[in-house]
């Protein structure tokens, strides 16, 4: 039995013995999943009807939990200890589902992000597939229709993340989702086309899991996210999915956030064919002295139309909507008939309702030197350009110019880490609380009110929070728990801490204190002043020799910050130079921050929107062809 069979093994007996509670209706049909593949009854009644009952209702997320109903009927359907009576439920409620925003009955449920498509797409092919000769009651077709109707927007779907990546880029949460849906199609669609490229985007993820985890943990920017799996990796879903595929840390089965403590994408895994190709396993667990990565993810607006996306179509409406673009001024009104035809009033007004930061953001960026191009979009995921730099102890990861300035939503622009604690980040608070609610997006440390000018080269980044001036919260500050390191000091405008053999250096142009009081006590480094500038420098006993010796060479260094404008002479990179509106300079030259390609690191080179990737380690290869 190989250590993956184990882990599976030890996974499915580990959570179908878990005392799980009764939440929303999305885990519960995932945890009798595990119970299913042990054989390990009673079923519980009662964690069936919450899933039915999120499902028939019609509610946010009721697609993750059908998504789990599929892969039991389509897995489970004659265990003996699936009783008749359950199974006719599952059935019902399968086929009275409303599958897109097309079809009547959309209530409140979210189908237009990038997660909940596929997971809706996926799910109408395989019920249509498994009652093809049924009538779905609640449009008048065919099962047949369903399975045809489902497999031509996955198959759209499927060659779009293809081609320019996630726009919900490294998500520590949503990737989880989109796995799921993923392993559903690989494992049970009987259209080939659909089967095969499921499959190699599932490589696709795994790599970028692989080559973006530190420690087991996907600690990067990230495109959306939430507060509890930024301020530690202990139980993000992406960390449970690196235990199980890559042998990565340690398998979290506490409660979650939404789940439960039951992951989608682990009980998804552990009862499918699907087996990571080796050479991705091989760079996951590559502890190599740097790794500079480098890649793109997604599309503006405005280009969108040269790759075959126009922005004031109806037919490609629904990529803006994956990338949260659909409220831009371009694509508005497409998708003002997508909400008309879902006959959704909440969608209408969200469509509508989005041009309320339009001068306060004008005059934030154009008062700093900038130039507005009108959109204020705060959800948007637009195009991309992403770094992280990995050493064996430390990661650190940015959204290269991230809309700077810009109203924000989830939106992670940088991250390091030193640990799965130990990680440090700055935010422009948009709440005083730390709610998931839609409303508290952003919150008090996920995602920014007004998004910072962050930028990133190899161990070295720069962000710079620039806030309206008459902002409720007119000040940045940092993530930087002491009690996670093993030492802390503080030299003057530095904050600088060790975790084991790797170090990080905190610069912040105003002098940041930190809480005495509260629940983030010698946690959050508060800079009272709506502009700061805050620059990190991240290091190692290899490169560096003793802490001691790091402290002296950054704290000695040159720092000069006027207005929105800092020189850095960095102990490795050399002068180092940025501004809200300046490139950056690094001894003179010129670093590109736009402008990637799909994959720029040192196994894969992929220019963006082509779908054939060629991975190198050593000797070993791996063509990906869509």
């Amino acid at each position: 039995m190989t250590d993956y069979q184990n882990r599976i093994s030890y996974y499915l007996a580990a959570e179908a013995s878990a005392p799980r509670e009764i939440g929303n209706g999305r885990a519960e049909i995932f945890h009798q999943i595990a119970k299913l593949a042990q054989n390990q009854g009673p079923l519980q009644d009662d964690f069936f009807a919450a899933c039915n009952d999120l499902i028939n209702t019609r509610l946010d997320c009721a697609d993750f939990a059908l998504a789990g109903v599929l892969r039991l009927l389509y897995l489970y359907r004659d265990h003996p200890l699936l009783t008749d009576k359950l199974r006719e439920e599952l059935e019902q409620t399968t086929l009275n589902f409303c599958y897109w925003y097309d079809q009547p009955g959309i209530r409140g449920m979210c189908f237009h992000t990038e997660n909940h498509q596929i997971l809706f797409h996926s799910c109408e092919l395989l019920a249509g597939q498994l009652y093809k000769d049924h009538i779905f009651p609640n449009s008048g077709k065919s099962g047949q229709w369903h399975a045809e109707h489902g497999a031509a927007r996955a198959k759209e779907w499927l060659v779009q993340r293809a081609k320019f990546g996630f726009s919900e880029w490294l998500s520590n949460c949503y990737f989880e989702e989109d796995l799921l849906a993923l392993l559903n199609l690989y494992d049970f669609s009987e259209d080939k086309e659909v089967k095969e490229q499921a499959g190699k985007l599932i490589d696709i993820v795994l790599l970028e899991l692989a080559l973006h985890s530190f420690k087991g943990v996907l600690a990067t920017t990230h495109g959306r996210t939430y507060s509890r799996w930024i301020k530690s990796g202990r139980s993000e879903p992406t960390a449970q999915i690196n235990w199980l595929i890559f042998g990565q840390g340690e398998l979290y089965r506490g409660p979650g956030l939404y789940h439960t403590g039951t992951n989608f994408a682990l009980i998804s895994f552990a009862t499918s064919d699907y087996r990571c190709p080796q050479i991705i396993q091989t760079i996951a667990n590559d502890e190599a002295d740097e790794i500079f990565l480098r890649e793109r993810h997604g599309l503006d607006v405005a280009e969108a139309s040269s790759y075959g996306l126009a922005p004031d179509k109806l037919e490609t409406n629904m990529f803006f909507w994956a990338c949260q673009t659909s409220r831009h001024p371009d694509v508005r009104q497409a998708s003002l008939e997508v909400a008309h035809i879902a006959e959704h009033p909440w969608l209408v007004d969200f469509v509508e309702g989005v041009d309320e930061p339009l001068e306060t953001t004008r005059k934030l960026i154009e008062e700093a030197g900038g130039s507005f191009d009108g959109d204020a979009v705060n959800t948007a995921l637009s195009a991309v350009n992403l770094v992280t730099y990995r050493t064996p102890d430390y990661q650190l990861s940015c959204a290269q110019d991230f809309r700077a300035g810009k109203p924000g939503y989830q939106q992670h622009p940088w991250h390091a880490s030193l640990g799965i604690d130990a990680v440090v980040f700055t935010s422009h608070p948009g709440t005083d609380d730390e709610s998931s609610d839609h409303l508290s997006r952003p919150n008090f440390w996920a995602g920014n009110r007004h998004l910072p000018r962050a930028i990133q080269h190899k161990n070295v980044l720069i962000c710079i929070h620039h806030v309206p001036e008459m902002d409720p919260r007119p000040y940045s500050h940092a993530w930087f728990p002491k009690a996670a390191f093993d030492e802390v000091t503080q030299k003057g405008n530095w904050t600088l801490a060790r975790k084991a053999d790797g170090y990080i250096a905190l610069y912040s142009q105003t002098k940041a204190e930190w809480a005495t009081s509260g629940d983030y006590k010698d946690i959050e480094l508060r800079a009272h002043n709506r502009d700061n500038i805050w620059l990190v420098e991240m290091g190692n006993a290899r490169v560096h020799g003793s802490f001691d010796a790091f402290v002296k060479k950054v704290v000695e260094s040159r720092v000069s910050c006027e207005g929105l404008t800092i020189e850095y002479d960095s102990p490795t990179l050399g002068k180092t130079q940025f501004g809200w509106t300046e490139p950056l300079l690094i001894n003179g030259k010129d670093i590109q921050i736009h402008g990637y390609k799909r994959f720029d690191n040192p196994y894969i080179q992929t220019e963006f929107s082509t779908t054939d990737y060629h991975v190198k380690k050593g000797e070993s290869s791996l063509n990906i062809s869509f």
